[in-house]
């Protein structure tokens, strides 16, 4: 697939969007104000309880913010990845992707970048929103260069995503039902890759198991950038171990996607 048809193809997938408008801002101010006033409440009430100014290296505005960054992260990653070819498996539709000059994976990971970009853009005035009540205090601490960093991080945790998404739905070829195993990755990927909590917060053996895995450089490893919590040297490897994992999880998909299809019948199943 060209550049140009790529970029048609997302200005596409913008334009649908956005034919939304209300849905698209009410959805995602709705699951702002929940997570945000939970976590709110909850931390807050743990704090209180403890005495403690810090817990796991975050006092109680850090890790608001901490909690804030990682909502904003797991919109970009995730935004609309699950169930990308499964209805198409079931009725027959990945047809024409077969038959006419048109990448499957292509077309699917346009569609994704473009409603990732719409997420950002939601996560920008998320982070505006929060300012406007907590003032910029609490991001004095973020480092400029983790928020480099952290925006390649993003874009390789997207595109991990999307590919462990797609090896997903190829179960499509097998079984009928497979939401609920795109519900079941969804909850490891936020718990375990350290978006519900920080995983700071784990027990040390349990979190260092968790930092070697692909969820945490998928999740909580751009918030890390962010609040300059990692050195240069260890931004650096997690980018090219992010970038390893991109690969694996290609070729992965590609494999299952290509294995699948000897048991399509080109009607559906």
């Amino acid at each position: 697939m060209n550049l140009q048809m790529f970029l048609a193809i997302a200005s596409m997938e913008l334009r649908k969007i956005m034919s939304y408008r209300f849905d698209f801002w009410f959805n995602y101010m709705l699951g702002l104000l929940v997570r945000f006033g939970i976590n709110y409440f909850i931390f807050k009430a743990i704090f209180d309880s403890s005495g403690s100014k810090t817990i796991g290296g975050f006092d109680f505005v850090s890790m608001n913010l901490f909690l804030l960054l990682a909502f904003c992260c797991r919109k970009i990653v995730i935004n609309n990845a699950e169930g990308f070819i499964n209805d198409d498996i079931y009725t027959g539709g990945i047809n024409r992707y077969l038959i006419q000059p048109v990448s499957l994976f292509g077309f699917k990971y346009a569609s994704h970048l473009a409603a990732g970009f719409m997420s950002f853009v939601q996560s920008i005035f998320a982070l505006g929103l929060y300012v406007s009540v907590f003032g910029l205090q609490p991001f004095y601490g973020l480092s400029s260069t983790g928020a480099l960093v952290a925006m390649f991080a993003v874009l390789l945790a997207s595109l991990s995503y999307f590919f462990v998404a797609m090896m997903i739905d190829t179960i499509a070829f097998y079984a009928e039902h497979i939401w609920s195993l795109h519900v079941l990755f969804r909850f490891l990927f936020e718990f375990g890759g350290g978006l519900l909590l920080p995983l700071s917060l784990f027990p040390p053996n349990i979190a260092a198991v968790l930092k070697m895995s692909p969820l945490y450089f998928m999740a909580a490893f751009p918030v890390d950038c962010l609040f300059g919590k990692l050195s240069n040297l260890q931004m650096m490897q997690g980018l090219l171990t992010s970038l390893a994992w991109c690969a694996v999880f290609f070729v992965l998909s590609k494999l299952a996607f290509k294995v699948g299809l000897k048991r399509y019948s080109g009607i559906g199943m």
